[in-house]
């Protein structure tokens, strides 16, 4: 996008301050979104969590299906290594880094 950007502006001044401006309405998105649910769990808020499945439910449109205090409870952590090993997890990880 910012070849795009910087090849109809010509000017690199220009191709800057479009490039921040079409960042700058992309920031107030990060109040409307709500924290990862997931990580909410595994810090044992779940309260907060159960809140912010709800928020993104009603975000996408979709009904809101309460999950079980012993299955959150019984989230795994991953490391960076088992990740890596795992072939969807680390397709998502590199499809995420080149973004």
């Amino acid at each position: 996008m910012l070849v795009f950007v910087a090849f109809i502006t010509r000017e690199w001044h220009t191709a800057s301050y479009l490039c921040a401006a079409i960042s700058a309405l992309i920031f107030p998105m990060l109040w409307k979104l709500p924290e990862s649910p997931v990580f909410l769990e595994q810090k044992h808020k779940i309260e907060e969590a159960i809140e912010s499945r709800k928020r993104i439910a009603e975000i996408c449109d979709l009904e809101y299906e309460e999950k079980e205090v012993t299955t959150i409870n019984n989230l795994k952590k991953i490391t960076f290594f088992e990740m890596l090993k795992n072939e969807r997890l680390r397709k998502n990880f590199l499809v995420l880094c080149f973004m």
